[in-house]
């Protein structure tokens, strides 16, 4: 038999010297839907070397990607820096003209 563990989400990130540490967080048991930030709860943590985060991380970008590709998530359109020229001269606002 293996064991599993649910999480709702990676909570932390840390890199020291070629180990990587993915902390493991859920949502704790009555946590409000509006303000799941603050009711995170440590679960596990799971520690690669880096060679082993960066294989990982290989696999679930093409798992992203047949996802996307598959019609599952849709890619979001790169953020757009508010100070970029070309975007302040077309941004128009509809209250002036």
């Amino acid at each position: 038999m293996h064991d599993e563990v649910y999480a709702d989400a990676v909570g932390d990130l840390t890199v020291t010297g070629g180990i990587v540490r993915l902390d493991l967080v859920s949502l704790s048991p009555g946590a409000q839907a509006d303000d799941k930030q603050s009711n995170l709860v440590f679960r596990q943590r799971v520690v690669l070397p880096l060679e082993g985060f960066l294989r990982s991380y290989g696999l679930m970008t093409q798992l992203v990607e047949k996802l996307s590709r598959d019609g599952v998530v849709q890619r979001r359109d790169e953020p757009v820096s508010p100070t970029s020229p070309s975007q302040d001269q077309t941004r128009k606002s509809p209250n002036f003209n």
